[in-house]
């Protein structure tokens, strides 16, 4: 896990630490994680260099007002020139503590040295949920994983 240190804390996260992170929780948790570099997987996109983009796939109700259970979402990671996230994006995150691991997708609104992560999600069971990372003292628990660059739909074969 990296420390994060004030504002470069999205700076922190290499391909090769993801691509390894989505490997093996992919293989714990098969619904959740795609790391589609086949050719056959959705074209990359040319402002990035192709290792710093996977795909992961939504599995819930959290994200729901963006992209559907099943649907797939495209990413970049942090350390791609002009990939680091800002207020206002939806990121990708890992998160950590001492009763769960979990990767989740989140719109990050960032405050000084705080981010929230929130869902956007039209049920209103989700639809305020949402959680507070201070980058200074949390620095185990959070790790912005990836930026999202859009959303998609594979067709039924």
């Amino acid at each position: 896990m990296h420390n994060y240190e004030g504002r470069d804390a999205h700076a922190a996260t290499k391909t090769s630490d993801v691509r390894s992170l989505l490997a093996r929780i992919g293989a714990e948790s098969d619904d959740m994680i795609s790391t589609s570099t086949s050719a056959g997987a959705f074209p990359r996109v040319a402002d990035y260099p192709a290792q710093s983009q996977f795909d992961i796939r939504v599995d819930g109700p959290f994200i729901n007002k963006i992209a559907h259970d099943g649907d797939m979402l495209h990413c970049v990671t942090p350390d791609a020139a002009g990939a680091e996230p800002q207020d206002g994006d939806l990121v990708v995150i890992e998160y950590r503590d001492e009763a769960s691991h979990r990767i989740m997708t989140r719109r990050m609104r960032q405050i000084g040295d705080f981010c929230e992560f929130r869902s956007e999600s039209d049920d209103p069971a989700h639809q305020n949920a949402s959680m507070i990372w201070n980058m200074r003292e949390d620095s185990g628990k959070f790790r912005i994983l990836g930026k999202v660059l859009f959303a998609y739909r594979r067709l039924a074969a």
